[in-house]
């Protein structure tokens, strides 16, 4: 199921999780759907996929092209990062655990 940029794969058994995932610069869902619908799926059968695509929007680090992005990046500096950012920058994926009601 595709809506406006957003892909939606449904679990195989009762609904029981749902990830969503963030792609990276550039990218869409459509970059990764072969990734969970593939016959070895990294999640379980329960799980609901939610893939999102990021708008189109300038970028600024890259002299303002237009590309899908979360939010506008300004520029890299790694000398100003401590380990705690990096790896925030770094995170793509939300993983949502949701209890039934």
């Amino acid at each position: 199921q595709e809506t406006e940029g957003t892909i939606v794969i449904q679990p195989k058994e009762a609904h029981k999780y749902t990830l969503i995932w963030l792609h990276g610069l550039g990218d869409s869902a459509n970059g990764f759907s072969d990734v969970f619908t593939y016959n070895k799926s990294p999640v379980t059968p329960n799980t609901k996929v939610v893939l999102l695509t990021a708008p189109i929007r300038a970028v600024s680090v890259n002299f303002g092209m237009q590309m899908t992005s979360w939010f506008d990046i300004k520029s890299v500096s790694y000398t100003h990062l401590t380990l705690p950012t990096i790896y925030s920058v770094q995170i793509s994926v939300v993983a949502v655990s949701l209890k039934k009601k």
